[in-house]
C-alpha cells in the first residue's frame, strides 16, 4: 500500500506537512503494472490546497484495484507527517464506508464524492475547491500522457511514483509562476489605483 522502503526517488512524498488544509482532492490512475499481479494495482494520490491558495502534493499510495481503499492507514500517514486537519476531502466514490471509519477519519471534517453535485458553499471555499480540482486534473492529465508514452501503463508502482513526482515538480513550478503573476497584477492594479487623480 505504501512506497517501497528505501526508494529515495520518492522522498518528497514523505516530507513533513503543515498543520491544516482546506481541501484535499484524492485521485487515482489504474495504468500500473504489466502482469496479472501488478495490473491489479492503482496509484492514488492527494493534492491539497491551503487557505492561502497554495497547493501541495500530500502523498501517494499504491492500493489494490477493486478493494476497499485503506483510508485509516493512508490518513494515519498524513497525520504522522504533520497534517492535523482537512476541512474538505473530495474522493472518488464518496466517503469511506462506515465499517472502516475510526478516529483517524474524524480529522476530516467533510467528505465529498467527486462525482456528486457541488453543495452550496461560501464563495471562498467554493473557489478553493475549484482550484484544487483544476490542479488535480492537470496532474492527472500529465500522468495519463506519461502512461501512454510507455505503452499505456507504468511498468511498476515505483515507476508510477517516480513519474508522479516529476510531473508534480513541473506543475508546481508552473503554479508558482501563475501565483507570482497574479500577485504582480494585483500589486500593479493597487499602485495604479493609488496613483490615480483624486487619491
Amino acid at each position: 500500500m505504501s512506497r517501497r522502503e528505501g526508494d529515495r526517488s520518492n522522498e518528497p512524498l514523505a516530507d513533513a506537512l503543515c498543520c491544516r488544509y482546506l481541501v484535499a482532492r484524492f485521485a487515482s490512475i489504474g495504468a500500473v503494472g504489466d502482469d496479472a499481479a501488478t495490473a491489479s494495482t492503482v496509484l492514488m494520490w492527494a493534492v491539497a490546497t491551503h487557505a492561502d491558495g497554495h497547493h501541495a502534493l500530500l502523498g501517494a499510495w499504491s492500493v489494490p484495484r477493486g478493494s476497499d481503499i485503506a483510508w485509516p492507514e493512508m490518513l494515519a500517514e498524513l497525520w504522522t507527517r504533520g497534517a492535523e486537519r482537512i476541512e474538505w476531502a473530495v474522493v472518488p466514490g464518496g466517503a469511506p464506508p462506515a465499517a472502516i471509519a475510526d478516529a483517524e477519519l474524524t480529522k476530516v471534517v467533510h467528505w465529498r464524492d467527486a462525482s456528486a453535485p457541488e453543495p452550496v458553499l461560501p464563495p471562498r471555499t467554493k473557489r478553493l475547491l475549484a482550484k484544487c480540482e483544476d490542479v488535480t486534473q492537470r496532474l492527472h492529465a500529465a500522468m495519463l500522457r506519461a502512461a501512454r508514452r510507455q505503452g499505456g501503463r507504468f511498468d511498476s508502482a515505483e515507476a508510477a511514483f517516480a513519474s508522479l513526482q516529476r510531473h508534480w515538480r513541473r506543475l508546481e513550478r508552473r503554479l508558482d509562476a501563475e501565483h507570482a503573476a497574479r500577485a504582480s497584477r494585483r500589486s500593479g492594479g493597487t499602485a495604479a489605483a493609488s496613483a490615480a487623480p483624486g487619491r
